[in-house]
């Protein structure tokens, strides 16, 4: 799974991370893989432990 904001992707390493940063599971669009290819990746990141 990946956030995909300004026109790169970043990856969502777990269900915990996607929930802790509240991210709305009914906002998820489905794509094939060929169309995920396309968009270039982001820098990695930590989800900061509050």
């Amino acid at each position: 799974m990946y956030l995909s904001t300004n026109g790169v992707k970043s990856h969502i390493k777990s269900v915990e991370n996607f929930d802790k940063v509240g991210f709305d599971w009914d906002k998820i669009q489905v794509m094939f893989p060929a169309e995920v290819d396309t968009i270039p990746i982001a820098p990695e990141y930590e989800i900061a432990n509050w």
